[in-house]
């Protein structure tokens, strides 16, 4: 009924079926173009950092150091230094190497021993011990939160083997060097057990303020028998 005093014939639009020329084709998609253009470019200013935060970031990696993976510590300040021969090992360790790939430097990197578990040779079943819950310390740094630049790289020492002569030997004179145990620390801390040779099953992880943490395992089997130069010590350990 209101339809018949509304004028609803002068709403509706008059369709004109007309070819669009070549001239009205380019306006029309220039418009389209810079309306395209102007909303990227909206959001490129409104979420700026986010965007570069996925492409401009720290990326941390773990490695072992050494190609060998167990390098070998000369005692240069035993007799016979002069010839190389003579030379001894005071002590072998196991270096990782963290790698910051990323184009952006890694801030307040800590690497953290998160678990350690130990398998007695002839046993299966591997026992559990508390690490100390603190950072490891990075090679010769003093800090225990550390900027890696961006391709930069940083270093530290997670397992050592102490020759036996390094140790405290006891007040009874009948005790010789060459009979008393090799001395082990992990992540800078005394490996206190009986028994030395098995396997060692190691959890660690890196944290940094612009980075996801990174987690890293390695597995050591050791026969327990301490040798004097790295070509014998290698016949006796694996590590992966």
């Amino acid at each position: 009924m209101v339809g018949q005093f509304i004028p609803t014939d002068y709403l509706r639009p008059k369709l004109i079926n007309k070819d669009i020329s070549l001239n009205d084709y380019y306006t029309r998609a220039i418009s389209i173009v810079g309306a395209v253009a102007t909303i990227i470019a909206t959001m490129v200013a409104l979420f700026k950092e986010d965007i570069k935060r996925i492409y401009e970031k720290a990326s941390l990696n773990i490695n072992f150091k050494d190609k060998d993976k167990l390098s070998e510590v000369l005692d240069l300040d035993s007799e016979g230094e002069s010839s190389s021969s003579n030379l001894t090992a005071k002590k072998y360790e196991v270096r990782l190497l963290i790698v910051n790939s990323g184009r952006l430097a890694a801030r307040g990197c800590q690497i953290y021993l998160e678990r350690i578990l130990f398998t007695a040779q002839g046993s299966t079943l591997p026992k559990e011990y508390e690490p100390s819950g603190n950072p490891l310390v990075w090679q010769g740094k003093s800090e225990l939160a550390i900027v890696v630049p961006s391709k930069g790289r940083a270093s530290v020492t997670v397992f050592e083997i102490l020759s036996p002569q390094s140790t405290t030997v006891a007040s009874d004179s009948s005790v010789q060097p060459t009979t008393l145990n090799p001395q082990i620390k992990i992540s800078g801390a005394e490996f206190s057990s009986p028994v030395f040779h098995g396997l060692y099953e190691f959890f660690y992880s890196i944290y940094s303020e612009n980075s996801g943490p990174v987690e890293f395992a390695m597995k050591i089997r050791w026969d327990g028998k301490w040798h004097q130069r790295m070509p014998e010590m290698k016949g006796g350990i694996s590590i992966t």
